[in-house]
């Protein structure tokens, strides 16, 4: 989570070095931050990633053995079937909200043109992906997440990680045609 955590920063640090577009646009900029598209497309969001994690830890016991007992949260970390899917749903997650947040034209640099953004997404989802995939024990063993049961929780993670990229894509970019740039 160390790793994530950094480059989660890094993607921070890197909108922050966005460029503004050298040619001022005819479009105005929103008058306020706190307006009815954002207030909306953040609430809607928020019940997204809501309840994709609580599906995925209700998927996630189906599998677990019957005599499993809950971590004492005093205890050191151990990793066990739920941390490791809710890791990689919630870094899924977090890559889903820079992908649907940042607004790049017409005033600033496209996602696409923010080199360093870009890098930085692409990183974390192909860890993610590898990861969620199993495609090498190793590196998963690495990160301390427990083996997965079968291709179907495999499959079904990489549904829930993707189909929330999705959703709040598609919400936010509803609510911007509702109510206009």
């Amino acid at each position: 989570s160390t790793t994530v955590g950094i480059i989660v920063a890094l993607c921070f640090l890197f909108i922050s070095w966005g460029k503004p577009m050298p040619k001022l646009s005819k479009q105005k900029p929103q008058a306020r931050l706190f307006n009815a598209s954002t207030i909306l497309s953040v609430l809607l969001q928020f019940a997204v990633h809501l309840a994709v994690i609580i599906y995925t830890v209700a998927y996630t016991k189906r599998f677990l053995p019957t005599d499993y007992l809950p971590d004492d949260p005093d205890s050191p970390f151990a990793p066990t079937l739920i941390n490791s899917s809710v890791f990689l749903v919630s870094c899924a997650m977090q890559v889903s909200s820079f992908l649907v947040n940042y607004r790049g034209h017409p005033f600033m640099q496209s996602l696409v043109e923010n080199k360093g953004l870009l890098g930085s997404l692409a990183a974390l989802s192909a860890a993610m992906w590898l990861s969620a995939l199993e495609v090498a024990p190793e590196w998963n063993a690495f990160f301390e997440l427990v083996p997965f049961p079968s291709s179907e929780f495999r499959l079904t993670l990489v549904a829930l990680m993707a189909g929330d990229l999705v959703a709040t894509f598609i919400l936010d970019r509803l609510i911007s045609l509702i109510f206009g740039k």
